[in-house]
Protein backbone atom coordinates (compact mmCIF):
# COMPACT_ATOMS: atom_id res chain seq x y z
CA UNK A 1 0.00 0.00 0.00
CA UNK A 2 1.38 3.41 -1.02
CA UNK A 3 0.73 6.38 1.25
CA UNK A 4 0.21 9.66 -0.53
CA UNK A 5 1.77 12.57 1.35
CA UNK A 6 -0.15 15.82 1.45
CA UNK A 7 3.15 17.74 1.30
CA UNK A 8 6.43 16.63 -0.28
CA UNK A 9 9.31 15.62 1.99
CA UNK A 10 11.81 18.42 2.57
CA UNK A 11 15.34 17.89 1.31
CA UNK A 12 16.91 20.01 4.03
CA UNK A 13 16.86 23.64 5.04
CA UNK A 14 17.36 26.57 2.68
CA UNK A 15 20.09 29.09 3.48
CA UNK A 16 18.65 32.03 5.38
CA UNK A 17 19.60 35.01 7.54
CA UNK A 18 19.38 32.90 10.71
CA UNK A 19 22.31 30.79 9.40
CA UNK A 20 24.49 33.86 8.78
CA UNK A 21 27.54 34.61 10.87
CA UNK A 22 30.63 36.64 10.30
CA UNK A 23 32.17 39.93 11.22
CA UNK A 24 33.15 43.42 10.15
CA UNK A 25 36.92 43.80 10.43
CA UNK A 26 37.81 47.49 10.60
CA UNK A 27 41.31 48.15 9.22
CA UNK A 28 43.56 49.19 12.14
CA UNK A 29 40.53 48.82 14.41
CA UNK A 30 38.26 46.33 16.13
CA UNK A 31 36.45 43.31 14.78
CA UNK A 32 32.68 43.75 15.20
CA UNK A 33 30.09 41.00 15.12
CA UNK A 34 26.96 41.29 12.99
CA UNK A 35 24.67 41.80 16.00
CA UNK A 36 23.26 45.21 15.00
CA UNK A 37 23.03 44.43 11.29
CA UNK A 38 19.59 44.11 9.68
CA UNK A 39 20.69 43.32 6.14
CA UNK A 40 23.57 43.09 3.69
CA UNK A 41 23.48 43.61 -0.08
CA UNK A 42 26.38 43.26 -2.48
CA UNK A 43 26.77 42.66 -6.16
CA UNK A 44 29.51 42.55 -8.76
CA UNK A 45 28.67 43.59 -12.31
CA UNK A 46 30.91 42.39 -15.13
CA UNK A 47 31.49 45.09 -17.73
CA UNK A 48 32.74 43.70 -21.03
CA UNK A 49 33.75 45.24 -24.33
CA UNK A 50 32.27 43.90 -27.55
CA UNK A 51 34.11 43.34 -30.82
CA UNK A 52 31.81 43.35 -33.83
CA UNK A 53 32.09 42.31 -37.43
CA UNK A 54 31.46 44.80 -40.22
CA UNK A 55 27.86 43.59 -40.47
CA UNK A 56 27.26 44.43 -36.78
CA UNK A 57 27.12 40.90 -35.42
CA UNK A 58 29.13 40.03 -32.34
CA UNK A 59 32.53 38.46 -32.98
CA UNK A 60 34.00 38.40 -29.43
CA UNK A 61 33.96 39.90 -25.97
CA UNK A 62 36.83 41.19 -23.86
CA UNK A 63 37.58 39.56 -20.51
CA UNK A 64 36.03 42.62 -18.90
CA UNK A 65 36.31 44.08 -15.46
CA UNK A 66 34.14 43.73 -12.39
CA UNK A 67 32.52 46.63 -10.59
CA UNK A 68 31.40 45.75 -7.05
CA UNK A 69 28.68 47.62 -5.15
CA UNK A 70 26.96 47.06 -1.86
CA UNK A 71 25.14 48.36 1.15
CA UNK A 72 24.52 47.56 4.78
CA UNK A 73 21.40 48.23 6.77
CA UNK A 74 21.83 48.54 10.53
CA UNK A 75 19.38 48.90 13.35
CA UNK A 76 20.13 52.29 14.89
CA UNK A 77 22.00 50.91 17.92
CA UNK A 78 24.21 48.73 15.68
CA UNK A 79 24.97 51.70 13.43
CA UNK A 80 26.07 53.76 16.41
CA UNK A 81 28.53 51.07 17.53
CA UNK A 82 29.90 50.69 13.97
CA UNK A 83 30.22 54.42 13.22
CA UNK A 84 31.78 55.16 16.61
CA UNK A 85 34.42 52.49 15.91
CA UNK A 86 35.11 54.12 12.51
CA UNK A 87 35.40 57.55 14.15
CA UNK A 88 37.86 56.15 16.73
CA UNK A 89 40.09 54.78 13.96
CA UNK A 90 39.86 58.03 11.95
CA UNK A 91 40.94 60.06 14.97
CA UNK A 92 43.79 57.63 15.77
CA UNK A 93 45.02 57.94 12.15
CA UNK A 94 44.87 61.74 12.28
CA UNK A 95 42.00 62.00 9.78
CA UNK A 96 40.35 64.93 11.54
CA UNK A 97 38.75 68.13 10.29
CA UNK A 98 37.67 70.82 12.77
CA UNK A 99 37.82 68.30 15.60
CA UNK A 100 35.66 65.68 13.82
CA UNK A 101 37.00 62.28 12.76
CA UNK A 102 36.53 61.72 9.00
CA UNK A 103 35.14 58.19 9.26
CA UNK A 104 34.44 57.84 5.53
CA UNK A 105 38.18 57.28 5.00
CA UNK A 106 38.37 54.22 7.25
CA UNK A 107 38.49 50.88 5.45
CA UNK A 108 36.95 47.60 6.55
CA UNK A 109 36.22 44.11 5.31
CA UNK A 110 32.96 42.23 5.72
CA UNK A 111 33.03 38.44 6.07
CA UNK A 112 29.76 36.55 5.74
CA UNK A 113 29.50 32.87 6.61
CA UNK A 114 26.46 30.67 5.97
CA UNK A 115 26.02 27.11 7.20
CA UNK A 116 22.41 25.98 6.81
CA UNK A 117 21.00 23.58 9.41
CA UNK A 118 22.06 20.03 8.63
CA UNK A 119 24.98 21.11 6.43
CA UNK A 120 28.68 20.91 7.25
CA UNK A 121 29.76 23.16 4.39
CA UNK A 122 30.62 26.80 5.07
CA UNK A 123 29.59 29.23 2.36
CA UNK A 124 31.81 32.29 2.65
CA UNK A 125 31.69 35.69 0.97
CA UNK A 126 34.40 38.24 1.70
CA UNK A 127 33.45 41.78 0.77
CA UNK A 128 36.89 43.37 0.80
CA UNK A 129 38.30 46.88 0.83
CA UNK A 130 35.08 48.64 1.89
CA UNK A 131 34.51 52.25 2.86
CA UNK A 132 31.32 54.15 3.51
CA UNK A 133 29.99 55.88 0.42
CA UNK A 134 26.76 57.16 1.95
CA UNK A 135 25.48 57.46 5.51
CA UNK A 136 21.74 58.00 5.94
CA UNK A 137 19.36 58.56 8.82
CA UNK A 138 15.77 57.43 8.35
CA UNK A 139 13.39 58.03 11.21
CA UNK A 140 9.65 57.78 11.24
CA UNK A 141 6.59 57.42 13.35
CA UNK A 142 5.44 53.92 14.14
CA UNK A 143 6.36 50.76 15.99
CA UNK A 144 9.34 49.67 13.90
CA UNK A 145 12.87 50.33 15.14
CA UNK A 146 14.95 52.96 13.35
CA UNK A 147 17.26 51.68 10.63
CA UNK A 148 20.39 53.23 9.16
CA UNK A 149 21.19 52.24 5.56
CA UNK A 150 24.75 52.90 4.35
CA UNK A 151 26.11 52.51 0.81
CA UNK A 152 29.56 51.03 0.35
CA UNK A 153 32.60 51.48 -1.85
CA UNK A 154 33.98 47.95 -2.40
CA UNK A 155 37.29 46.75 -3.89
CA UNK A 156 36.32 43.12 -4.54
CA UNK A 157 34.16 40.20 -3.48
CA UNK A 158 35.67 36.74 -3.01
CA UNK A 159 33.49 33.65 -2.61
CA UNK A 160 34.76 30.45 -1.02
CA UNK A 161 32.71 27.32 -1.72
CA UNK A 162 33.89 23.87 -0.62
CA UNK A 163 37.39 25.25 -0.08
CA UNK A 164 37.59 26.81 -3.57
CA UNK A 165 38.00 30.60 -3.83
CA UNK A 166 36.55 32.52 -6.76
CA UNK A 167 35.90 36.02 -8.06
CA UNK A 168 33.57 37.09 -10.87
CA UNK A 169 36.25 39.15 -12.63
Amino acid sequence: MTIQQAYPTLNGHAQSWVDCGGAIQIHDGPKLDLEGLKGVKWDVTLEVGTQRRRDGTVKAFTAGQGTPNGSLEFYADGALVFIEALIDVAISRGWVRNGAGIYGRVGFDLVLLHTPLGSTAIRKAEVQGCRLKKDVGEHGEGTDPDVVPVDLIISQVVRTLNGKRGVLA
